[in-house]
């Protein structure tokens, strides 16, 4: 997708807000570093660390959602290999928890690319607010780069799909191309499907419309479904990250994370629960990642003078080698959870080995009644995020050159895989072989060859995607070129427009918010916020409203005091 141009995900304190938001949801480009940046030392606090296993993660979870919608496109989207192992005695390596990943984990790579969603957005907007807790005085910039990756969001997720879901809705009027399938079905008249199209993309963008597989889906690519849930745990982290900004420090992490579990577990949305762990995922990071201070380092170089260094080195090792262990096996636990099988029958979970008492009495009850699977996928989704950052193996293995291209593409090629499905890959499968019963067509078994070996091995499987695939993935990095780069380029330059325009007005917007709050927040509250945004006064429970309003309209220079000084505003 769950989604750009030349960023590197190494990320500094001092990167902007902009490039960090474009990394989010297949932002691809050049995640090699520099050549002319040279290696830092070693150190025993690293301040930085490489992200670009992150691209090709997402890179994995695009190709995992192309595998799966392909592979049941050629046996069937209810046939035997998306059950489970074991399943009413049927046992095939392709269900096998771990393998299966690879043939039916699109529903768990959907929820990876909203956790990692979650981590890249707030990554910019975390260093900001480190910056601030330390030395104060950049609390407007919080809001300033919010705001400004608030209004580049949508540019960035609606203009490739709708430039894809456009060219799909007119290929379905060329002859030769179009696809012929029982849905969705052409309209009448290239007019008559523009319109529909406007109204099904219109529909489609509202961040607030139920999403996943029980709600209507999008008939110029169903799982453009995502694109709502990425808006919306967007807009949902963006918010949050202002409104915790005022939380004290040690707060904001148990903030994030209880939001999160309550998301998932009393309101069911999976989905801003993926994203609220994202965050989390991040705040640990920039913890693992930060220098500490200079007298830390002093008293790390004192002990170690005065001390036996063969026996510190020997407990680091252990120490070093009981964390490996503890995150392999919560790599390989979470790993086994993404495996979830993913049926709304429940009884097709219920005799599957090894998941029953998962499904059925660890997760709360208004999940067996839909996406039960989303749960444990959400859950899961975190926990194997989290291990990879811990483990230098996978890291390795995501961060190889094939890898990073898919992450490159990744975006595109969630987007266009099922119009290619539809229409090139309907029909070199039914060459091959594949019988569907909804209609006949000339080419049917026109190069049938004996479809050999294992579900998920089998020789016809294997030669269709030989060609399908080349095919799925050049036309996504032309439609990287195409829509991916300029999405990024667009929602900058609407940003840098606006941003000088808010600027302008801010003073008189931050006055109505405050007279607004200070109008409806109970005196305990307003106490505690005017501590925690350095409003001024003394930490009383009381304190007169228009007062502070006014101190915490102050207590910062405004934006346009700051571009001002800066010289910003031309």
């Amino acid at each position: 997708m769950a989604q750009g141009p030349d960023y590197d995900l190494e990320l500094s304190q001092a990167k902007s807000d902009a490039d960090t938001e474009d990394t989010l949801i297949g932002d691809g480009g050049d995640q090699t570093p520099s050549a002319s940046r040279q290696p830092e030392k070693p150190t025993l606090y690293p301040t930085k660390q490489s992200k670009s296993y992150l691209h090709g993660l997402r890179g994995l979870a695009a190709l995992l959602v192309y595998l799966a919608h392909n592979i049941s496109w050629w046996y069937g989207p209810a046939g035997p290999i998306e059950d489970g192992f074991g399943y009413h005695g049927r046992y095939m390596i392709a269900t096998f928890p771990f393998i299966r990943t690879l043939f039916t984990g699109g529903a768990a790579a959907v929820s990876v690319f909203f956790v990692l969603s979650g981590y890249v957005l707030s990554l910019s907007t975390l260093q900001t607010m480190r910056v601030n807790d330390e030395h104060g005085g950049r609390q407007r910039d919080i809001w300033r780069g919010l705001i400004s990756a608030i209004i580049r969001r949508p540019f960035r997720l609606y203009i490739p799909l709708i430039g894809v879901s456009l060219s799909f809705a007119i290929l379905m009027h060329m002859p030769l191309i179009a696809p012929y399938l029982i849905w969705p079905k052409a309209e009448p008249s290239l007019l008559a499907e523009l319109w529909r199209w406007a109204k099904e993309i219109a529909s489609t963008m509202n961040p607030f419309r139920k999403y996943g597989g029980a709600a209507a889906w999008f008939p110029y690519n169903p799982p453009a479904w995502t694109m709502s849930g990425e808006f919306k745990g967007s807009l949902v982290v963006f918010i949050l990250l202002g409104v915790y900004s005022h939380a004290p420090p040690r707060y904001r992490f148990s903030l994030f994370a209880v939001t999160g579990a309550i998301c998932l577990y009393f309101i069911g949305d999976w989905v801003v629960a993926c994203f609220m762990w994202g965050v989390c995922l991040a705040m640990l990071d920039m913890r693992k990642t930060t220098s500490p201070p200079q007298s830390q380092h002093s008293l790390t170089r004192r002990f170690l003078r005065h001390s036996n260094s063969s026996s510190i080195l020997h407990s680091a090792s252990v120490h070093q080698q009981a964390k490996t262990a503890f995150f392999t096996f919560l790599f390989f636990l979470s790993w086994y959870l993404i495996c979830q099988p993913t049926s709304l029958n429940p009884e097709r979970l219920a005799s599957t080995p090894g998941y029953h008492y998962f499904t059925y009495h660890l997760i709360p009850y208004k999940y067996l009644r839909g996406e039960n699977w989303r749960f444990w996928n959400t859950i899961s989704a975190t926990a194997m995020v989290y291990s990879i950052s811990h483990l230098s193996l996978p890291q390795r293995l995501l961060s190889m050159p094939t890898m990073q291209f898919l992450g490159k593409i990744s975006f595109t090629l969630y987007l266009v895989h099922m119009p290619i499905l539809w229409t090139v890959g309907d029909r070199i499968m039914r060459m091959l072989g594949v019988q569907r019963g909804d209609f006949v067509t000339w080419w049917d078994d026109l190069l049938k060859i004996p479809d050999i070996g294992p579900k998920g091995f089998s020789s016809g499987w294997i030669i269709s995607q030989m060609l399908v695939y080349p095919i799925s993935a050049s036309l996504a990095l032309v439609l990287y070129k195409l829509f991916d780069e300029p999405s990024t380029k667009i929602g900058k330059h609407v940003a840098s427009r606006a941003m000088p325009w808010l600027a302008k007005r801010e003073d008189k917007i931050i006055r109505a918010l405050n007279n607004f709050v200070a109008s409806v927040t109970p005196a305990a509250f307003l106490a505690a916020r005017r501590s925690w945004i350095g409003g001024g006064g003394s930490g009383g429970s009381g304190g007169n409203a228009a007062e502070i309003s006014s101190s915490s309209a102050s207590a910062y220079p405004s934006l346009g005091d700051v571009e001002r000084q800066q010289g910003k505003i031309q």
